[in-house]
């Protein structure tokens, strides 16, 4: 089907591809163009499974419509109609790819350079270690250019023993804490299992982290097996942790807490910064003000003897 008058022309689509206000959806008569070769960016809807009531015979009507393209990232909860979360995956930050540039044995001084997959946007990372009576680790974090996103989070992550379940820190607590979810959290000294450290939601998500991290134990039922500290950067500002037993694609992967995979490892996440929650559920996404843009960045991790 085609019409005489359009909304747009062509030459406004191309001017707007970049723009995250707006979203191209694409309806092909033939379903199979879309697979073919489609505009950058254009979302697909199949007009003979998305767009018609499989029980009805019909077109879907207004609610089937709204709930369809808030499943596709599209609603009115978000400023542009699109959650971040919708952004991260068109930019390929569930696939990210990691090269080992290479290694100075002296520092030794390692550089690691991370790309989005199908993108050629990159993050350039440093990781200085220095042996002294401490073990120091400098992570230094430099972004290409052309970012246009949110990041989600930027920081490390260590990989640990299952048998690592116990924490003991001081900083924020004792609950989970984001930048658009702190009111509620003092500082303090808390210790907490891996259990009780992350919440079980509904539906597996993001969990367990908190900022302004000033030491950190993690134990076993015998002993403490590891023992941090982090340095202040600009204005005081401290990275934060999450102890947690799964990878966030494990969390993303999973409906229902109970499909969850057998825990293999505890991991440890040190983020110099994370992007706030929103409530893109029910509301606005995160709001500028605690929203992680790309940028430089960098912290300090010392390590001690346990």
């Amino acid at each position: 089907m085609s019409r005489e008058a359009s909304l747009v022309t062509a030459e406004w689509v191309e001017e707007h591809l970049d723009d995250s206000s707006i979203v191209l959806i694409e309806v092909d008569e033939d379903t199979t163009s879309y697979d073919k070769g489609h505009i950058r960016g254009a979302i697909k809807l199949d007009w003979t499974t998305d767009l018609q009531d499989q029980v009805r015979r019909d077109f879907v009507n207004k609610e089937q419509f709204e709930a369809l393209l808030s499943d596709r990232g599209v609603a009115n909860d978000s400023p542009d109609g699109r959650s971040a979360e919708c952004r991260w995956r068109e930019r390929g930050l569930d696939r990210l790819v990691h090269r080992v540039v290479s290694i100075d044995p002296d520092g030794p001084v390692a550089r690691v350079r991370t790309g989005a997959a199908g993108s050629a946007r990159t993050v350039d990372v440093t990781y200085r270690w220095t042996v002294a009576d401490e073990v120091a680790l400098r992570v230094e974090v430099v972004p290409s250019p052309d970012w246009d996103c949110t990041w989600p989070r930027v920081g490390v992550r260590f990989d640990l023993p299952a048998t690592l379940r116990r924490a003991h820190w001081f900083g924020t607590g004792p609950h989970e804490s984001y930048p658009d979810s702190a009111r509620a959290a003092r500082v303090g000294r808390f210790e907490a299992g891996l259990d009780e450290l992350n919440v079980r939601y509904s539906r597996p998500q993001e969990t367990g982290h908190r900022p302004q991290l000033r030491t950190l134990e993690i134990a076993d039922d015998e002993r403490v097996r590891l023992r941090l500290r982090t340095l202040p950067g600009p204005g005081g500002h401290r990275p934060g942790f999450t102890l947690t037993p799964h990878m966030p694609h494990e969390l993303d992967r999973a409906p229902h807490p109970h499909e969850l995979p057998a825990p293999t490892r505890t991991y440890l996440f040190l983020d110099d910064a994370v992007h706030g929650l929103g409530s893109a559920a029910c509301g606005v996404d995160v709001a500028p003000q605690h929203s992680l843009w790309p940028g430089a960045r960098a912290f300090t991790v010392m390590f001690a003897a346990p």
